[in-house]
């Protein structure tokens, strides 16, 4: 669709219907980054739709947006 790189730490629900929702509008897999501290959670959406894997640091270098999808509660920590 465009060459715009989106990343997503936490791979919880909100980030799954981000993910599931900007695929359906045509952005590829590989343009979408996604960090967790859960690594079942990021296998599930790596094998479910292909997307990158990483960390928030990488997240923060490669990504041109970044969407923080944890709860209000975790924030600080990320």
């Amino acid at each position: 669709m465009n060459n715009t790189t989106i990343g997503f730490i936490g791979a919880g629900n909100m980030a799954n219907s981000l993910i599931r929702g900007l695929l359906a509008k045509g952005f590829q897999p590989s343009s979408i980054i996604v960090a967790d501290v859960d690594n079942e959670k990021l296998e599930v959406l790596s094998s479910e739709y292909g997307i990158r894997l990483a960390d928030n640091q990488s997240i923060a270098r490669e990504a041109n947006v970044v969407v923080l999808a944890v709860k209000p509660q975790v924030i600080e920590e990320v």
